[in-house]
């Protein structure tokens, strides 16, 4: 399993506890002495979701796609899109 896999995996896994959290203070009667402790559970995850939707859609992937390519270096060939042709 690659890494952004894994990522998504986790991003999808915390996504959908909240949702199920979301679906529980709609549907389920809760008493009231547990709903506050429930809603600050539920701000949490959500804020959780909030990173992986910010990491996937946002800045982080793209900085990490990019800081492959400049590992990997310029090759000087003609395919290469820092390829300059002699004069």
């Amino acid at each position: 399993m690659s890494r952004s896999t894994q990522r998504f995996a986790l991003a999808l896994t915390v996504i959908l506890i909240g949702a199920a959290v979301a679906a529980a203070l709609i549907f389920i009667n809760i008493p009231d002495r547990n709903e506050a402790i429930l809603n600050i559970a539920l701000g949490f995850i959500l804020g959780w979701g909030a990173g992986a939707v910010n990491y996937f859609f946002g800045s982080s992937d793209g900085s990490d796609r990019k800081t492959e390519l400049l590992h990997r270096g310029p090759s000087g060939m003609a395919d290469d899109p820092v390829h300059v042709d002699p004069m």
